[in-house]
């Protein structure tokens, strides 16, 4: 799953808190593996494969989404109910 990041480790350790976490960076420095990995270790601890979802604003037609229509379109994909749960993102 390609290369280890350390910032892998950091976002494991912050996963708790109610803090949004944000990759940022320059193309190809490898924030899709980091969200990979820690995806990976989510399901491995437990989390529901279902419970994680992966948005790439790179995808033209959700980079033009409104925030109300993305949230509509994961309720949609989310089994209900989507509130009371835990959801990774």
């Amino acid at each position: 799953m390609g290369i280890h990041r350390d910032i892998t480790d950091s976002i494991i350790k912050t996963l708790k808190t109610p803090h949004i976490k944000d990759i940022i960076g320059i193309r190809r420095s490898g924030k899709t593996t980091v969200l990979y990995q820690t995806a990976d270790y989510l399901i491995k601890t437990g989390t529901d494969p279902k419970n994680i979802i992966f948005i790439n604003f790179d995808d033209p037609t959700i980079n033009a989404a409104s925030f109300d229509e993305i949230l509509k379109e994961i309720s949609h994909i989310a089994r209900p109910p989507l509130v009371n749960e835990s959801l990774s993102l």
